[in-house]
């Protein structure tokens, strides 16, 4: 499956999802999981990177919760600045 099929497969699944769950996608949320899955990276390696749990990368992404120690190992990796500066909405 080539990266392209990968990238939207993913993104319908979180579209659904967020339909059905009644959640609203922030765009920030759409934008990290974009930049792992086309950096073929998951948030099992920004956890290891920052020294925390998956599950404390889950918060951060989801934006229920902030970080300056997982946001560093977003940038170190690559992670573009302008991703963090979208709204959690």
């Amino acid at each position: 499956m080539n990266f392209k099929t990968r990238l939207n497969e993913m993104l319908s699944k979180i579209n659904k999802l967020s339909i059905r769950k009644g959640a609203r996608m922030n765009k920030r949320f759409i934008e990290l999981k974009k930049w792992l899955l086309e950096n073929n990276l998951k948030q099992r390696d920004v956890a290891k990177k920052a020294g925390v749990s998956e599950s404390a990368i889950y918060l951060v992404v989801r934006g229920r919760m902030t970080s300056a120690n997982i946001k560093r190992a977003f940038l170190e990796l690559g992670c573009p600045e302008e991703i963090w500066a979208e709204k959690v909405a």
